[in-house]
């Protein structure tokens, strides 16, 4: 099934020319009930500050993922625009991320709660307009360490609300 991701990954970025799409499908987290939508675009430039969560060159999603008890295949990520881009989004970047989203939305298909990571993954997740729980939260890119706590209880909260005490990856 990762496949699929991918495959919806390769076009995303075919229609962001200089963009990198980011996915995270350890374990084959299509079937994650959680789904991590990262702003991407310019505020993520290209290289080794992406904020992936296996990126070592930040090291600050770790902290949080792990902090708040998830686990690779609790989790998807999909960037809501591809990172890498040398201009500021556009409102066409913002629409074609819509139809992206909406897309790897309908991909995950025991999804509980979407991530919202960033004011523009925001934006395009109420955009969609899913009936899905949707959790808000910055980035840990643009924070401190004291705030980084607060992002970290945002994906505690998705964590418990997709997987209930008693409850862990299927």
């Amino acid at each position: 099934m990762s496949e699929l991701i991918n495959a919806l990954a390769a076009t995303a970025v075919d229609d962001y020319p200089g963009g990198i799409a980011y996915t995270y499908n350890a374990l084959d987290a299509l079937r994650a009930r959680i789904l991590v939508v990262e702003q991407g675009g310019k505020a993520f430039p290209h290289g080794d500050n992406i904020g992936a969560p296996d990126d070592a060159g930040t090291g600050k999603w770790a902290g949080i993922l792990d902090g708040a008890g998830l686990e690779p295949g609790m989790y998807s990520w999909w960037n809501a625009i591809p990172v890498g881009l040398e201009r500021a989004d556009t409102v066409q970047d913002k629409a074609k991320a819509r139809a992206y989203v909406k897309r790897a939305v309908a991909l995950h298909d025991r999804l509980f709660v979407i991530i919202a990571v960033g004011s523009v993954a925001q934006e395009v997740v109420k955009a969609v307009g899913t009936n899905i729980k949707v959790v808000k939260s910055r980035s840990p890119l643009r924070t401190n360490n004291g705030q980084r706590d607060d992002i970290r209880e945002a994906f505690a909260e998705a964590r418990a609300y997709a997987y209930p005490v008693g409850l862990d990856r299927d």
